[in-house]
């Protein structure tokens, strides 16, 4: 996250193993997480990113710098269902 000359800037990386049913999911909840950062215009750098996720959300407990949201847990799960349903 970075901010200059009064634009936002946000890189997404996500690490594809090859397999669709964990890199879509993946990809949803990452863009889950954009949405959250574009929607706060007080996010400016590391420390505002971190403070927007510390309200929205919670930190990972074996990671530092990695946080966690409901909303991207959801979007990841609902993708996860609709692109791949259970077999009945």
């Amino acid at each position: 996250m970075a901010a200059a000359q009064g634009y936002r800037y946000l890189r997404v990386s996500v690490k594809v193993t090859g397999r669709r049913r964990i890199g879509i999911p993946a990809l949803a909840h990452e863009l889950q997480h954009a949405v959250e950062i574009a929607q706060a215009g007080d996010v400016r750098d590391e420390r505002t990113l971190a403070d927007l996720f510390r309200r929205i959300g919670w930190q990972s407990e074996r990671r530092v710098s990695v946080f966690e949201t409901e909303a991207a847990r959801v979007v990841e799960e609902r993708v996860r269902r609709e692109l791949f349903p259970a077999k009945r």
